[in-house]
C-alpha cells in the first residue's frame, strides 16, 4: 500500500477530500438518530414535605418495559431528559420510605412535572402507592397545542394534509391552500412546504418544523420544511406559538414538532388508503382486459341500466353498445369519458365491492322493524 507521503500532492488532496467526505458522513450516520426534547423531572419529597435526598427515581416505559434510572440530588430534585412521548410510571423508594409511583402521559417536547410524596415504612412493610399526576403541569410554560393521533385520525383533513393542522392552534392566523401536491397526493420528500400560516405578527418564514426533534427547514427558503410526514406517520404533534425551548429560538413565530410512531411490546398497525386517479394506469388496464371483458364488467356492476328502485324518473346512464366503440373507446372509457353514471349507480357498484363482488339492488327504507313489529328505527322523508 503506498503511503499518504510519496503520493502525488494532486492524488494527496483527493484522498484527503475523500476522507473527510466519508467521516462527515459517518458523523451524521452516528448522530442523526431519533431524539426527543421531553423531559420528566420533579422533587421526592415525604409527608411532611421534608426533601428526601438520595431516592432512587426509575422512569417506567408502560409500552416499551424500558426503564431510566436516576436519584435525587441533595434538593430533592430529579430529572430525566430526552424522553420520548408515551405512558410512564415514576418510582421513587428510599431506605426507611414505602415505594411509591405515578403515572403520567408525556407528550411531544413537554416538560412534565412529577413530585412524588414517601410514606414512612413500618417494619418489614413493603407498599406500593399508585398516583396519578395531575392535569395541570406548572412546569410548562409554553404555548402550544399537542394532537395525538387518535386525534389527528377523527379530524377531516383535506386530502389528508397534515399542514392544515397547524390552523388548529390559537394565536395562529393564515390559510393554506388545498392541493393535490400536499398530502397523500405526493412524497412526503416533495419539497418543499411552505403553509400558509404564521403566528406573533411574523410572516411564515419565521416558522420551524422537527421531525422527532431534529429540524427539517430548507435552508435556502425560510420557513419552509424540505419534508413532513404523512399523517399515518405520526403518534403526536406539538404546535407552539410562544415561550419555545432555547435551542429553537431561531425560529419566532410557529413551532411545529412532529413525532413519528415508535415500536412498543403489544402488537399493533394501522391501515389507511388514498385515491389516486391515473389517467394512463386506467387506460392500461382498459387495454390489458380487452374490449369484449371491459364491456361485460362495465353492464355487471350495474351501469348503463336503472337500478330498479322505485323513484321516478330515475336516469340509466349512458354506455355505449360494443358495436358503437370506436379505437380510442378502450382507452377513454377506463378514464371515465364516453359514458355517464349516476350517483345511485355508483353508490351500488361501490357496495358490490364492499359485499364481495354480490351486486345488491338499493331499495327504499322507512323502517327497521324486528319480527315482533318493534320498530328499531324510524326514517323520515327529507
Amino acid at each position: 500500500m503506498q503511503s499518504l507521503s510519496k503520493t502525488s500532492p494532486k492524488l494527496a488532496t483527493q484522498i484527503l477530500r475523500i476522507s473527510v467526505a466519508l467521516l462527515v458522513a459517518l458523523g451524521i450516520g452516528t448522530t442523526s438518530y431519533a431524539q426527543f426534547s421531553a423531559n420528566v423531572q420533579g422533587t421526592v419529597s415525604d409527608t411532611s414535605g421534608a426533601i428526601v435526598a438520595g431516592a432512587d427515581v426509575t422512569l417506567h416505559n408502560v409500552d416499551t418495559g424500558v426503564n431510566a434510572a436516576s436519584k435525587t440530588a441533595n434538593s430533592g430534585f430529579y430529572r430525566f431528559s430526552s424522553v420520548a412521548p408515551g405512558n410512564y410510571t415514576v418510582v421513587a423508594t428510599s431506605a426507611g420510605f414505602k415505594t411509591s409511583s405515578v403515572a403520567v402521559l408525556v407528550t411531544t417536547a413537554e416538560t412534565r412535572g412529577v413530585d412524588v410524596t414517601l410514606q414512612v415504612a413500618g417494619d418489614n412493610t413493603h407498599v406500593t402507592v399508585n398516583t396519578i399526576a395531575t392535569a395541570l403541569n406548572p412546569e410548562e410554560t409554553r404555548v402550544q397545542t399537542t394532537l395525538s393521533a387518535e386525534e389527528i385520525g377523527r379530524l377531516p383533513l383535506p386530502n389528508r394534509d397534515v399542514q392544515q393542522l397547524i390552523a388548529l392552534t390559537p394565536g395562529v392566523v393564515g390559510f393554506q391552500n388545498e392541493s393535490p401536491t400536499n398530502g397523500y397526493g405526493s412524497s412526503i420528500f416533495a419539497g418543499n412546504f411552505s403553509p400558509g400560516y404564521s403566528a406573533n405578527g411574523l410572516g411564515n418564514s419565521s416558522n420551524l418544523f422537527l421531525i422527532d426533534d431534529l429540524p427539517v427547514n430548507d435552508a435556502q427558503q425560510q420557513g419552509a420544511a424540505l419534508l413532513l410526514p404523512n399523517a399515518e406517520m405520526i403518534g403526536q404533534v406539538a404546535l407552539q406559538t410562544q415561550t419555545y425551548s432555547v435551542e429553537n429560538g431561531t425560529a419566532a413565530s410557529l413551532q411545529v414538532a412532529f413525532t413519528t410512531k415508535s415500536g412498543a411490546n403489544a402488537l399493533h398497525g394501522t391501515v389507511d388508503y388514498s385515491y389516486l386517479s391515473s389517467n394512463i394506469g386506467a387506460a392500461k388496464i382498459g387495454i390489458e382486459m380487452g374490449e369484449t371483458n371491459l364491456h361485460q364488467y362495465i353492464l355487471d356492476y350495474g351501469f348503463g341500466k336503472r337500478t330498479g328502485i322505485p323513484l321516478p324518473s330515475e336516469s340509466p346512464g349512458i354506455v355505449h353498445d360494443l358495436t358503437n366503440w370506436t379505437k380510442l373507446s378502450i382507452s377513454r372509457i377506463p378514464m371515465g369519458h364516453e359514458v355517464c353514471v349516476t350517483p345511485l349507480q355508483m353508490t351500488m357498484a361501490m357496495s358490490a365491492i364492499a359485499n364481495g363482488g354480490v351486486l345488491m339492488r338499493p331499495m327504499l327504507v322507512s323502517r327497521l322493524q324486528l319480527r315482533d313489529g318493534s320498530v328499531v328505527q324510524r326514517y323520515l322523508q327529507v
